[in-house]
């Protein structure tokens, strides 16, 4: 953790910063970047690429690439893990707060997932997971295994959101309405945070 403060602190030192102007370029407050700087504060992925764009400086150099490969890894993971789980909760559970729940953090999983990639492509880094998959499998055919399991994890959520509809119209009415309000902030919240545009 110190260490990437410290490297943080030797960048905006050399780049001739103050914080109160890096605060303003990354829209991060001046009391994290201190604690950021100190080592009180282990920044997430986003953070630091908004230092690395303020900086001007690749992300390799601010965070070791063995780092950044590890973050993709346990997220690609963690977001298949949790994805199926997701559609064994909702395909059959009753309707209850899981059903409500998971989707929704599914949903934020697989957004972060999207906007790394997106962080990544820019800044001409390889996903380890897309590099080991092609040594065992054609290109091709990982994307369609990837577009199969989409169209049937969509096929499976509309499937049982008509489900729980057939069975309780109103509360499921008031998720649904109540999840497209909560994917606009989250997007809309996200975007800003990420200092990217979607």
């Amino acid at each position: 953790m110190r260490l990437i403060g410290q490297r943080l602190r030797i960048i905006r030192y050399s780049k001739d910063l103050s914080v109160s102007e890096v605060a303003i370029q990354t829209s991060i407050n001046e009391k994290a970047i201190k604690q950021i700087e100190s080592g009180y504060i282990l920044p997430d992925f986003f953070t630091m690429t908004k230092f690395s764009q303020c900086y001007k400086t690749p992300l390799k150099e601010l965070i070791p690439e063995k780092k950044i490969h590890s973050k993709i890894i346990w997220q690609n993971i963690g977001t298949i893990l949790f994805s199926l789980l997701t559609l064994i909760t909702i395909t059959f559970s009753s309707f209850d707060i899981s059903t409500i729940l998971f989707p929704l953090l599914t949903f934020e999983l697989i957004y972060n997932n999207y906007k790394i990639h997106q962080v990544l492509n820019s800044m001409k880094i390889v996903d380890p997971n897309i590099n080991f998959l092609e040594k065992w499998m054609p290109t091709r055919l990982m994307k369609v295994l990837a577009y199969i399991f989409i169209i049937s994890y969509v096929v499976l959520v509309i499937f049982n959101i008509i489900k729980y509809f057939m069975q309780f119209p109103i509360l499921t009415s008031i998720c649904l309405i109540s999840y497209a309000i909560l994917i606009y902030i989250f997007i809309k919240n996200k975007n800003q945070r990420y200092g990217i545009n979607p």
